[in-house]
């Protein structure tokens, strides 16, 4: 039975179905008619811009986080650069003088100096070359004032120096470098500096060094230590305990002596507080204010990445999509009263 309510043609009284082609016609005419932002395809643009620029805002800045964590071992590497350098001095000046103050036995100092030295050269790669000690990409790779300062002429350490910049000549680099005992290997960057410190330290164990300790080098740190309680126990209980109850004046005043008038001693003598120290210090200056530079980047970029995503969710889509379907929606409720 045919329905009256949607088959009324208003002449004769008879109701007749609509056809598949005026169906098309209007559905068409409808959708000319419809409003641009009310449309299927621009709420699916503006939905996918929204989600894009969400995404965008935390995968771009987070490239810098690799960066900014390889940061902390790099630093904590250099750092530690400057105390295993302090403390290679510090077993250097017990070796020769070997007076006993410190309570230790010249085969500890050796020890100490061997692995200190081990350590040192290791810490410095790390930073440098990367790939260790937590370290994933080192200085040489990333970093052009650590390559200036490492490698190229002059003593930037040093407070008087003038700032590199390419252009000036080899008097004007090295002319500040006169605080050494050994004035080449100061003026010649850190790298060489450290080079020359570790050849030093290296001469000096073996003149000075115990030559138990040095016949085998290539020991295991248990078999340092094992050595070290071996050496220590028998000061102590076999009848050496003098060792650890008086002390050699005499020693003293001729390693005083040693110390005063060898140069190689003085060089490495003066690493302490010296140009060695001062380059390794100014090196910590110089990835404090990279890690600062990459901080900095991040937090910027992320500021107005997320200021460019909220600005396009209230423009596009409260602004734009929002506002204008509600007015519309009103209007036409105005209309059907």
């Amino acid at each position: 039975t045919p329905n009256p309510a949607n088959d009324y043609d208003g002449k004769d009284g008879q109701l007749s179905a609509i056809t598949h082609s005026t169906q098309g016609e209007l559905e068409r005419e409808l959708v000319q008619r419809q409003a641009w932002y009310t449309r299927t395809a621009f709420f699916c643009t503006v939905f996918v811009t929204i989600i894009g620029l969400c995404v965008f805002s935390m995968i771009y800045p987070a490239r810098l986080i690799p960066a900014i964590v390889n940061m902390g071992p790099t630093i904590n590497q250099a750092g530690r650069r400057r105390f295993e350098t302090r403390a290679l001095v510090h077993y250097v000046r017990e070796i020769v003088l070997d007076d006993r103050f410190s309570r230790m036995s010249k085969m500890e100092a050796t020890l100490n100096i061997i692995h200190y030295r081990e350590e040192l050269e290791k810490s410095d790669l790390a930073v440098r070359r990367g790939g260790s000690k937590r370290v994933t990409t080192g200085a040489d790779f990333r970093n052009p004032e650590h390559n200036q300062v490492m490698y190229d002429l002059g003593c930037p350490w040093q407070p008087a120096h003038p700032k590199h910049d390419g252009h000036a000549h080899t008097k004007d680099l090295t002319e500040y470098c006169v605080h050494s005992i050994n004035i080449d290997a100061v003026s010649h960057g850190l790298s060489y500096l450290y080079s020359t410190f570790d050849d030093a330290v290296g001469q000096v164990l073996w003149t000075y060094g115990d030559e138990r300790a040095l016949s085998d080098e290539d020991m295991t740190e248990e078999e340092e230590w094992h050595l070290k309680i071996v050496e220590r126990d028998e000061r102590l209980w076999g009848g050496t305990q003098a060792l650890y109850s008086l002390v050699d004046t005499n020693h003293t005043a001729h390693g005083l002596r040693k110390l005063e008038q060898d140069n190689l001693l003085k060089f490495v003598m003066e690493a302490f507080e010296g140009d060695l120290f001062l380059g390794w210090d100014h090196i910590m200056e110089v990835f404090h204010r990279e890690a600062e530079a990459l901080l900095e980047e991040a937090h910027f970029e992320f500021l107005l990445f997320y200021c460019i995503y909220v600005g396009a969710l209230l423009c596009l889509f409260y602004l734009i999509l929002f506002r204008r379907s509600l007015h519309n929606a009103v209007e036409q409720a105005n209309k059907a009263r």
